[in-house]
């Protein structure tokens, strides 16, 4: 069934985007896994084949299927559709997947900086999967209440690209949004393939063997339907717009709503001086942590052209508004001058 366009008659149209698909999906929660948008936001995909993003989001299930922290090959076999995964792939495939890193901080004016990986260790003999996630891994898969997606393994598991993978995840945890604008450079950092001269150079090769066959997949695949169309700049493509939809209708915030969350971002790294002057160690790792906050909320709607739903505005206005009376409060404990923002109260028919 073709995407119908929802016109309410009784507000304006441009209030409200939509697009029902008619899309039925079968999903069967006990092949699902949970994660943090947060940890499927970060570039933890980034670089891996198929069968590695398969073997991470085994381990994450069968950790949440309490399952303590082993598996059998044959079932990771099983649950993919994986015809013989000989030692050696595997070994190859675990090698990676070991190395990943979950978060980075890094004060190269203190002198200082953090790497996290999300495995402490990966082993196998005869048959049988071992491993273990940090700590810090675990409380982006473990105890979500809230601010996670789930994801089915019997759906990815039709995906025959890696690029689907991601991008599918990606999509999912942009969650309120219908729309985003991506610069081509964006879209390469994205699927981790901005090292690719062909790509580079070709943007029609991107667009071809990565973009539409991920655009494919999930269109045959799963319950969202997605566009994508080209950002031109003369003659020459700029970037990519994806639109998607899951059937719901979908209240959109205002430009001046949306002008609102951009000042309260720019007045925070435009007075971002004023936190290097912050010479307590508690209170500087404090105000790097609400300001790599901030840093993520302007990444992941400020990097283009972004629709945003009211619900996903409010939450992130709250997120914006707390940020910034938490660095004012730290401001003044350390004795600086505190900055001084004003959120103005919407008419939500009128604006």
């Amino acid at each position: 069934m073709q995407d119908e366009l929802i016109e309410i008659t009784d507000m304006k149209v441009n209030d409200f985007v939509g697009r029902k698909n008619g899309k039925e999906i079968v999903v069967d929660g006990s092949n699902s896994i949970k994660k943090s948008n947060e940890l499927s936001m970060s570039k933890l995909n980034q670089g891996l084949t198929l069968t590695q993003m398969q073997l991470l989001g085994y381990c994450v299930y069968s950790t949440q299927q309490g399952n303590g922290r082993t598996f059998k090959k044959v079932d990771f076999e099983k649950t993919f559709g994986i015809d013989k995964y000989l030692t050696p792939r595997a070994a190859q495939d675990a090698d990676k997947v070991s190395h990943l890193r979950i978060a980075a901080s890094v004060d190269l004016e203190q002198d200082k900086f953090k790497y996290r990986n999300a495995f402490a260790e990966i082993n196998y003999e005869k048959g049988e999967f071992d491993y273990e996630f940090t700590p810090r891994m675990m409380g982006y898969i473990t105890g979500l209440e809230d601010n996670y997606l789930i994801t089915d393994l019997a759906v990815v598991a039709n995906f025959k690209s890696s690029f689907s993978w991601t991008l599918y995840e990606y999509l999912k945890a942009n969650y309120g949004c219908w729309y985003k604008t991506l610069s081509k450079q964006a879209v390469m950092n994205l699927f981790g393939v901005e090292n690719k001269k062909s790509y580079q150079s070709n943007t029609g090769l991107l667009k071809k063997y990565v973009i539409d066959v991920s655009v494919e997949e999930i269109n045959k695949y799963t319950e969202l339907n997605i566009n994508c169309e080209s950002e031109t700049s003369g003659r020459s493509i700029t970037g990519f717009k994806f639109t998607w939809s899951t059937g719901a209708t979908v209240q959109k915030a205002t430009k001046k709503q949306m002008g609102v969350l951009k000042t309260m971002v720019d007045v925070v790294f435009e007075d971002a001086p004023i936190y290097n002057k912050i010479k307590d160690t508690g209170s500087r790792e404090k105000v790097l942590t609400l300001v790599r906050e901030v840093a993520d909320i302007r990444d992941a709607y400020f990097d283009g052209d972004v629709g945003m739903s009211i619900d996903l505005y409010s939450t992130v206005l709250k997120q914006l508004t707390q940020a910034i009376e938490d660095l004012n409060l730290l401001l003044v404990k350390s004795g600086e001058e505190s900055y001084d923002i004003e959120v103005p109260m919407f008419d939500w028919l009128n604006n």
